[in-house]
């Protein structure tokens, strides 16, 4: 009752903040229209267009679109891989325009919603009060930031899923069932997003520690993490993780994108609370979000404050609300999110300096700062297990009136996210118009060519709007592409091809059938053989002329 009662109010929480037009999947208009402001779900919507127009190929999750020759996987693109593969199996079937990131997105709220009044029963006698609660979870939460801003990144319903298990772990008497759950799990995450993999690996490590049918059998321990690490390997050889090229040269930021000792109680944005204001942050810690509510953060003071008293007067009465176990979970995944540079706002008050090898082994999840969400939804789940757990109706009541709190706090990004929401879905239905504006002759410029290229691929880093509209057109005139905006770059690869495309220039030989983008201004005069244009701030170049632009002077 309390999961089916969670999975409707999901429903309802995502259909009052974001409405029902996105549901649409023929409908895409509101996704490009996000190029106005942020780039990255027109990113992962393009990467499952490109994705889906590519023959298959094994492994089953790679595209020569992305980087043309060049095979990548569809992982780089972020763009749900489950999603992507299960639609392109579809794909006879579907529209021509399709897009699934509605879907994704309520029955992520439904999962959030259903495992979060999951957990709340676990400790509540009441499954209304379970499943009204789970708006804690909801509101303003990591899934509201990131949803359809990294929207395989608001699954944060796998987390509530691997507190489940622990928390649930007796329903299950098996320990070689809980081994293949494991397995499976593992891999399951990297089919949406591989950041999800170290949260529910320290949580597998935590069940083995909890685990009575494990104490004194290594041998069974040792199997579960080996079978965890295969299954996570195993998605990631299918989805073609480790044969895309990928550097880990980007990779080298740990430091910067970690958790600030703030983000319990700091909204980052302006539009986030109605209540508190925009703290100092650092760097890339935004990835830290872990804002609590006004409602949330008083509950915790609440909970905190009643635990104090009962050791105070020597009461025991309630015990703990988590095993050891969990408990050291949170508290390491806290140390994980705000090392190596531990900052309170932009002050760095504690900088550890990692092994190379350590450095380097964490530097493949460069945002560590993700790792806050088990320890924010820990704290939430004590707090309110910890002030309404006796069922008394004076403390339920407190709950319930501090949850009033908490969806008044966020009632501005509510707003904020509806008005955003029916500014894209009112938006004509011709994709010229949704995309930057005065770029419409660039469209027409890619008639007749075979493939776009860079003269600096790092252009697409630096200007991910202008080379995400550039690949939009490419692709909507059957162009192919050397590079589009991803999660990582194949940078070997890419070096390899500016070189030649350089040698080509400098030559004097531009190739007939590709049109040059061309970052250098001041270089592009010496590049022999080309007939340049200049579209807004781009410089476009071509062996022959383009009779729709106006050759630049």
């Amino acid at each position: 009752a309390a999961f089916l009662g969670g999975t409707l109010l999901g429903c309802v929480v995502f259909l009052s903040v974001y409405g029902a037009r996105c549901l649409d999947v023929t409908f895409d208009t509101w996704i490009f229209q996000g190029l106005e402001s942020e780039v990255d779900l027109a990113q992962h919507y393009l990467g499952w267009e490109l994705f889906r127009d590519a023959p298959w190929t094994f492994p089953i999750g790679m595209t020569p679109e992305y980087a043309y020759p060049h095979p990548v996987s569809v992982i780089y693109a972020d763009s749900i891989p489950i999603c992507a593969v299960f639609f392109k199996l579809l794909s006879p079937l579907l529209p021509a325009t399709f897009q699934y990131f509605g879907l994704w997105g309520i029955l992520c709220y439904a999962l959030q919603g259903g495992l979060a009044a999951v957990l709340l029963r676990r400790f509540l006698p009441s499954s209304w009060v379970s499943v009204v609660c789970s708006v804690f979870f909801m509101l303003g939460m990591p899934i509201m930031y990131r949803m359809f801003g990294h929207t395989a990144l608001a699954s944060q319903w796998i987390l509530l899923l691997a507190l489940a298990f622990l928390l649930y772990r007796d329903m299950i008497r098996s320990a070689a069932t809980w081994r293949w759950i494991w397995i499976f799990f593992g891999s399951f995450c990297v089919w949406i997003h591989a950041y999800f993999v170290p949260m529910v690996f320290a949580s597998m490590l935590c069940f083995l520690l909890m685990g009575e049918r494990y104490r004194g059998s290594w041998i069974g321990a040792a199997g579960t993490i080996l079978g965890f690490i295969i299954g996570v390997l195993g998605g990631m050889g299918l989805l073609g993780g480790f044969s895309s090229g990928m550097s880990v040269s980007q990779a080298q930021a740990l430091g910067l994108y970690n958790a600030n000792l703030n983000a319990f109680f700091n909204p980052v944005l302006p539009m986030i609370s109605l209540f508190m204001p925009v703290l100092p942050w650092d760097g890339g810690q935004y990835e830290g979000y872990a804002y609590m509510g006004a409602g949330g953060l008083l509950l915790v003071a609440f909970a905190f404050g009643k635990r104090l008293l009962r050791c105070l007067s020597g009461s025991s009465a309630g015990g703990g609300v988590f095993p050891w176990q969990v408990v050291i979970l949170g508290l390491l995944l806290f140390l994980a999110a705000v090392l190596p540079v531990v900052r309170f706002g932009d002050s760095v008050l504690l900088t550890i300096p990692y092994p190379d090898l350590v450095s380097q082994v964490l530097s493949t999840f460069r945002a560590n700062a993700r790792f806050i969400w088990i320890p924010l939804y820990l704290l939430i789940l004590f707090s309110i297990a910890t002030v309404a757990q006796d069922g008394k109706r004076r403390n339920t009541a407190i709950v319930l009136l501090l949850l009033g709190l908490q969806i008044a706090d966020f009632s501005a990004a509510e707003g904020f996210i509806e008005k955003k929401m029916q500014q894209a879905v009112s938006m004509t239905d011709e994709r010229e118009t949704r995309l930057l504006s005065g770029y419409d002759a660039v469209g027409d410029a890619m008639e007749g060519f075979s493939y776009l290229c860079y003269t600096d691929w790092h252009f697409v880093w630096q200007e991910p709007r202008t080379s995400l509209m550039l690949a939009h057109y490419a692709r909507r005139h059957g162009t192919k592409i050397e590079i589009i905006y991803l999660a990582r770059a194949p940078e070997q690869h890419l070096d390899e091809v500016q070189a030649r495309v350089l040698a080509d220039l400098a030559a004097g030989e531009p190739r007939d059938d590709t049109l040059y983008v061309i970052s250098d201004h001041e270089a592009a005069a010496s590049y022999h053989g080309l007939h340049l244009y200049e579209v807004r701030d781009l410089v476009l170049g071509s062996r022959n002329p383009i009779p729709s632009l106006e050759e630049a002077k």
